[in-house]
């Protein structure tokens, strides 16, 4: 954007329901979720329970310990992978749009100007 150029209210403006890619929606809000499982038990206990078990402040048992195993090779580390990944295609979708990077950007040297 070049200087005394004012950004349009357009250029900003949030998508449109027509516009969104429902899959992709809906699995970032899967990742979003995992990542929230991954996470709970740095919520409720203390940090070095998150890869250590015995320094959970609860009790726990051959259950615990399973689910601990499950949420290490089901869920932890690989929902924010998938949430990486489908950051591309959410940059890819919102550039496409003209005009949309610069305003977002405040292009100061007029590279992506359309």
């Amino acid at each position: 954007m070049r200087e005394g150029e004012s950004v349009s209210a357009a250029a900003l403006a949030p998508v449109t329901a027509s516009e969104r890619i429902g899959s992709l929606d809906f699995i970032r809000g899967i990742a979003v979720m995992g990542i929230l499982a991954a996470n709970i038990v740095a919520f409720g206990q203390p940090f070095q329970a998150y890869m250590y078990p015995d320094a959970f402040l609860t009790e726990h048992g051959p259950v615990s310990d399973w689910l601990l195993i499950g949420q290490l090779v089901l869920i932890d580390g690989k929902m924010r992978g998938l949430f990486t990944l489908l950051f591309g295609p959410g940059c890819i979708s919102s550039w496409s749009v003209p005009g949309r990077v610069a305003a977002l950007a405040g292009d100061r040297c007029g590279a992506c100007s359309s």
